[in-house]
C-alpha cells in the first residue's frame, strides 16, 4: 500500500510568486522521502511484508518463504509399494512391479512399470525394504540399479543399492518365524533428472517377496 504524501500547497498558474509554498511543498517532499521511501543501506526499513511475483529465476533474485521451505525442507517425495506376494522360481534377476504409489506429486512412476525416473536433479534419500519368504539355507538379494545398467543374471553392474539376507544365523533378521526375512538399505544421493532406476531381486533358488517399497525423500533441488 502506498503512503500518501501529505502536506502539500496547491499551486496554480497565474498565482503570485512566492517562493514560501515552494519551499514548504520541498520540504514535504524531502520529509516523505527521508521517512517513507525505502533506503537501500537500510536506514529506512519497510514496516511490512514484501510479496514477490515468483520463484527466482537467478542467483541474485529474492526469494519466497514457500519457495525456500521447499529446498531445504526434507519432504517424501514418493513411496511405492508391491503388498502381494511376489514368487521367485528360478535363478533369475525379477524386477519388481510396483502395485501403489503414495504422494507422487513429482511423477516419478507410471502404472504400471517396473521403472522409476527422477523428475528434477536433485539431492535425495532413498530407503528399499523388503519381505522376503526364503527356503532353509536360502539366500535372496536385492538392487536398486539404473535402469540402463548392463544386465547379467545375477546383479547389474552398478546399483544405488544393495541388501542381501542369508539363513546362516549371521544376517538373519531376529524373528521367531525364521522363514520371514527383512531386507533394508538406504543412503542419500545426487540424482539428475530423467535418471532411471529399478528394484531387482535374486535368489538362486526359490523365494517369495512378500511385501516390497522404495521410499524417497527429498532433500533440496539443485
Amino acid at each position: 500500500m502506498a503512503i500518501p504524501l501529505t502536506g502539500l500547497t496547491q499551486i496554480s498558474n497565474g498565482d503570485a510568486l512566492d517562493a514560501v509554498p515552494v519551499d514548504g511543498n520541498f520540504d514535504a517532499i524531502t520529509s516523505h522521502i527521508n521517512t517513507e521511501m525505502i533506503a537501500r543501506d537500510g536506514s529506512v526499513a519497510m514496516t511490512g511484508q514484501l510479496s514477490l511475483v515468483g520463484d527466482p529465476s537467478s542467483d541474485s533474485d529474492a526469494a519466497r518463504k514457500a519457495y525456500v521451505d521447499a529446498q531445504g525442507t526434507s519432504s517424501v517425495t514418493a513411496r511405492f509399494t508391491r503388498g502381494s506376494n511376489y514368487a521367485l522360481t528360478s535363478a533369475v534377476r525379477y524386477d519388481v512391479e510396483y502395485e501403489l504409489e503414495t504422494n507422487d506429486t513429482d511423477g516419478w512412476w507410471s502404472f504400471p512399470g517396473t521403472t522409476l525416473t527422477c523428475p528434477a536433479d536433485g539431492i535425495y534419500a532413498v530407503v528399499l525394504y523388503l519381505d522376503t519368504s526364503i527356503p532353509v539355507g536360502g539366500d535372496v538379494d536385492c538392487w536398486l540399479y539404473p535402469s540402463d545398467s548392463e544386465i547379467t543374471q545375477q546383479q547389474p553392474e552398478s546399483y544405488l543399492l544393495y541388501a542381501t539376507q542369508r539363513d546362516n544365523g549371521v544376517f538373519s533378521y531376529p524373528q521367531i518365524d525364521r522363514s520371514l526375512y527383512q531386507l533394508s538399505s538406504g543412503g542419500v544421493f545426487r540424482v539428475n533428472a530423467g535418471n532411471a532406476f529399478k528394484l531387482g531381486v535374486y535368489t538362486p533358488g526359490t523365494a517369495t517377496v512378500q511385501d516390497a517399497q522404495v521410499i524417497i525423500t527429498r532433500i533440496a533441488l539443485l
